[in-house]
């Protein structure tokens, strides 16, 4: 089996889980996008056995036709992506994917779309019954009175923690929205308490196999730096129930809060996330689990044996240096 590792970026670990599960001869390629400065110094690179440099993500069409012609020349098998604006991109074309026999390991473009766009999200969310923060555009700021402060002002498609800031008062939430008047922002109830997440995977037809529940300790950049597996039923059967509802593909990536004793749902992102290493040691190997599933090894009557993992075990990130 072949896979296709779409802007690896820093995930190379995750390769190496693939890795250990595949035949020999089996070809791991990774690629990383000119939109970034000496992409060919990518990390994720020296995981793979190959590498490309592919045109900016933001060049739609030049860079889906340049990842078709990398599938057709590798005889790629299965295709996935570590990042949220190219797992959305990349969900407008999954039939030319699979018209050339890839199965992508992403979500359909309106899952997508509920995950790309937090004011989606929180309708989304809202919708299904799930507890979330509330959420107003910069529009509706202007119309209606911010229910309660403090707040966070955020990008409505940001990612990574970029431009969020905390509003106190309705000054400062006029000065970030003029301050960030280039992004399409949104305003959002600040929430405190427990963080916690879940690592949640479906099949290819959106069915959950299993959810894992973890909780942060320690936060650097938006990415979880340090936390560990926890078993809390109540919360396991929420990642059940949410994975179902929102039917996505492959590994969806939660962020909540615990308040008053209730979750409240906060961000979906449908690819691994930062923190997933923590899931793989705790035991739920999602990467043998999807290589089973493209391979038709797997039944929804098996899913019931991944639900077991191991409780307390702890991730804490560290920084190597690497040489090429």
């Amino acid at each position: 089996m072949n896979i296709l590792f779409c802007t690896i970026g820093r995930r190379g670990y995750i390769v190496d889980y693939f890795r250990k599960h595949l035949p020999v001869g089996s070809k791991l390629i990774g690629t990383s996008d000119r939109n970034d400065r000496d992409t060919e110094f990518t990390s994720g690179f020296l995981h793979c056995d190959k590498s490309y440099i592919v045109p900016s993500i933001k060049e739609e069409r030049q860079y889906i036709d340049e990842l078709l012609h990398i599938c057709q020349t590798e005889k790629i098998d299965m295709l996935l992506s570590f990042y949220d604006y190219d797992t959305y991109i990349l969900s407008k074309y999954l039939k030319e994917f699979e018209a050339i026999g890839v199965k992508p390991v992403i979500s359909s473009h309106q899952v997508n779309l509920i995950c790309f766009d937090k004011v989606e999200t929180f309708k989304f969310l809202q919708r299904e019954g799930f507890k979330t923060p509330w959420t107003m555009t910069s529009e509706e700021v202007t119309q209606h009175e911010i229910p309660s402060y403090p707040v966070i002002v955020k990008p409505r498609f940001g990612f990574g923690s970029n431009a969020i800031s905390l509003a106190r008062n309705r000054d400062e939430v006029d000065f970030f929205l003029k301050y960030y008047d280039n992004e399409d922002m949104m305003i959002q109830e600040f929430i405190e308490g427990k963080e916690y997440s879940f690592d949640i995977l479906n099949d290819f037809n959106g069915q959950t196999v299993t959810a894992i529940v973890k909780q942060k300790i320690k936060m650097r950049s938006g990415e979880t730096d340090q936390g560990y597996a926890i078993k809390d039923a109540g919360m396991a059967a929420l990642g059940m129930k949410l994975g179902n509802v929102l039917g996505h593909v492959g590994p969806l990536d939660v962020d909540f809060f615990i308040k008053e004793g209730e979750p409240y749902i906060l961000e979906l992102n449908p690819r691994f996330g930062g923190a997933y290493p923590i899931t793989y040691l705790a035991g739920a190997d999602f990467p043998k689990i999807l290589i089973d599933l493209a391979k038709d090894e797997v039944e929804p009557s098996d899913y019931e044996k991944y639900h077991d993992y191991k409780e307390g075990v702890m991730m804490i990130k560290d920084i190597n240096i690497l040489t090429i």
